[in-house]
């Protein structure tokens, strides 16, 4: 779960599992790094993208949902593929606001509320039955190079004052504006791998990812924590229905009948790779 003691450097992978599955084996085994399968990635490779990055990444995985209805049954897919924390729109009605929170409480995973285009993100807060584990502040990629455009960090101190939550900055980050976002407050600063050429500010997918991420951490200054000393790195914490993904994922020696997970890996590799040429191929 998330600890607002913690800064974290989120990675948000939005192209394809390809991209994903070079690059976040190579990432620093950090409990500070949260791996997001951003909303585009999710539409492109589903639930089966999920779970590999689960098989990929022991740490924190969020699900960037931006559920806007239904969010009791999103809530249990993305649980059920091994993510440990999942995304609602600010914007959305509160019942739905509301029964995500639930579902997310229900499943021991955390509630991160995106407030993109929400111009008060205080007054969202206000009619909800729970607070979230995050609230988002976020400049949307669409907005990065509009002038004027910033990351609202206005509303930190207001949201803060009334709820123990943590803040995560996203839209257009770099080192520069990582520095701003821990200035202001945030304890989250979300980085887009994007591919070369692209005209969004992140880290390039074709550069070295890792050392850039490490000095990411270094920038946000959080003091290292080793794996086991927080819940994020604790495999045996990852929620799933009923601990399933959580128990395959360290199987016991009482288990005579452990899953070959690299074999498991491969073939959701595999899948995803057919899917892509069919879609070429149309």
């Amino acid at each position: 779960m998330i600890d607002r003691r913690v800064r974290y450097l989120q990675l948000a992978f939005n192209d394809d599992a390809a991209t994903a599955e070079r690059i976040v084996p190579t990432l620093p085994r950090d409990p500070r790094i949260l791996i997001e399968a951003g909303t585009p990635f999710i539409k492109l490779e589903g639930m089966a993208g999920v779970r590999m990055l689960r098989l990929l990444w022991p740490g924190g995985l969020i699900a960037d949902l931006k559920t806007t209805d239904g969010g009791t049954q999103e809530v249990a897919m993305v649980a059920e593929a091994g993510a440990s924390a999942a995304t609602v729109y600010g914007s959305c009605p509160t019942e739905t606001l509301d029964r995500f929170i639930e579902a997310c409480r229900c499943e021991e995973i955390d509630c991160f509320i995106d407030m993109l285009g929400v111009a008060d993100p205080l007054h969202v807060m206000r009619r909800l039955r729970q607070p979230p584990s995050a609230v988002v502040l976020h400049r949307g990629r669409d907005e990065e190079n509009t002038r004027g455009k910033v990351i609202g960090y206005k509303h930190v101190a207001r949201i803060r004052s009334k709820y123990d939550v943590a803040i995560s900055a996203a839209g257009g980050v770099d080192l520069k504006e990582a520095r701003s976002a821990i200035f202001n407050g945030a304890n989250i600063v979300v980085v887009n791998i994007v591919a070369p050429g692209a005209p969004w500010e992140g880290i390039k997918s074709d550069g070295d990812v890792a050392a850039l991420a490490r000095q990411f951490l270094t920038t946000i200054g959080s003091r290292p924590i080793e794996p086991g000393e927080h819940p994020a790195w604790d495999t045996s914490s990852i929620p799933s229905p009923g601990g399933r993904l959580a128990r395959a994922l360290t199987p016991t020696d009482s288990q005579r009948r452990q899953p070959d997970w690299l074999a498991v890996l491969r073939s959701v590799l595999r899948s995803l790779a057919e899917d892509s040429a069919k879609r070429r191929g149309r």
